[in-house]
């Protein structure tokens, strides 16, 4: 035989393929087909994981977008924020879109980890807001001109921002305040 080395590289590899295409089978499930996987009406909720892992975010923003073309579905983007980390994971539909790092936090931060992103539903009018979330706690509020956004409002309490547009909540945001840099000065 002239080229002993090739056959036997042919050979080793005919028994690998086997292997390699239940690898990327695998791999397809788990990773890139995960919702075509599941059991009939199982969703995925990657946000309980790294709530589980990492605990509450330190701050979190929340944009609701009702689906033009499925009447009453809405979609729902996060973004979360772990300063002691100094990691953002970003969510769509509570599927783990990404994460990227932040710079470290040089000062001293209250987190706003009074509030919970699971305590915010899309939909939600003002009145259940108050009722289930602010409570008695003072707010402010300022609607935006017609021109700009219609029916809008823009709700601020206690380390919280909400946005509304015809009454349905579509933003929050919850705020960090930043108490003192490294040198103790307060900002």
């Amino acid at each position: 035989m002239l080229f002993p080395a090739r056959k036997q590289r042919e050979e080793s590899g005919r028994s690998l393929c086997p292997l390699l295409c239940l690898f990327f089978l695998v791999l397809f499930c788990l990773v890139l087909a995960r919702p075509l996987c599941l059991p009939a009406g199982e969703e995925i909720d990657d946000r309980i994981d790294v709530m589980a892992e990492l605990g509450m975010p330190g701050s979190f923003v929340i944009v609701m977008l009702e689906d033009d073309s499925i009447p009453g579905k809405w979609h729902r983007m996060e973004t979360w924020s772990y300063y002691s980390l100094s990691v953002q994971f970003y969510f769509l539909d509570g599927i783990l879109v990404d994460s990227d790092e932040m710079p470290e936090a040089s000062a001293t931060i209250l987190l706003a980890n009074m509030y919970s992103p699971d305590q915010f539903e899309a939909g939600m009018n003002m009145e259940e807001v108050k009722s289930k979330i602010i409570g008695e706690t003072p707010f402010g509020e300022v609607s935006l001109e017609k021109e700009i956004i219609p029916d809008a409002r823009i709700i601020g309490s206690d380390q919280l921002l909400l946005g509304f547009i015809e009454e349905n909540l579509v933003y929050v945001e919850t705020l960090p305040v930043v108490l003192s840099d490294n040198k103790g000065k307060v900002q």
